[in-house]
C-alpha cells in the first residue's frame, strides 16, 4: 500500500478540489435526488455537499 501512496497522491487528492459539480443538471433532477448527512458527520467534508444541495433547494 505504501507504493502506492505517491500515486494516490499526485493522481488522485489533487485532482478532487478542482471538481466543479454542473448544478443545473443536479437542479433538473432534484426529485431524483436523496440528500444524507448523519449528525455525527456534519464536521466532514463529504457532509458539506448535501448541505450546500439542500440549501440551494431551500431544503432544511
Amino acid at each position: 500500500m505504501s507504493l502506492n501512496i505517491g500515486f494516490f497522491l499526485d493522481h488522485e487528492v489533487r485532482q478532487a478540489p478542482g471538481y466543479r459539480p454542473d448544478l443545473a443538471t443536479l437542479d433538473a433532477q432534484r426529485e431524483r435526488i436523496v440528500l444524507a448527512g448523519g449528525r455525527d458527520s456534519r464536521q466532514h467534508f463529504p457532509y458539506r455537499p448535501s448541505l450546500a444541495l439542500a440549501d440551494r433547494w431551500g431544503n432544511p
